[in-house]
């Protein structure tokens, strides 16, 4: 934009520069390209199948804490009345 005379602006054309050239035809096969190797690329699958086995061994180790948790429990409140007695 160029500042006119009168105190407002008037608009220019911008047109496009003819040293840019477009590159577009160049990329989409490379992202293409790009896209399939990732697709075939199984070497993180194993890492995530680990992760999730030790999500699961977890979630398991949790439950049973719990469960034996309780029992335990119940045994020393059995135990502290019977001593207390």
């Amino acid at each position: 934009m160029a500042h006119g005379g009168k105190g407002g602006f008037t608009t220019r054309a911008i047109l496009p520069n003819p040293t840019i050239h477009d590159d577009t035809a160049d990329t989409m096969p490379k992202l293409g390209r790009m896209f399939r190797e990732l697709h075939r690329d199984q070497s993180g699958v194993t890492s995530i199948e680990y992760a999730l086995l030790g999500i699961l061994i977890a979630v398991a180790i949790l439950i049973s804490v719990q469960a034996v948790g309780a029992s335990v429990f119940d045994l020393y409140q059995k135990i502290a009345s019977a001593v207390t007695a």
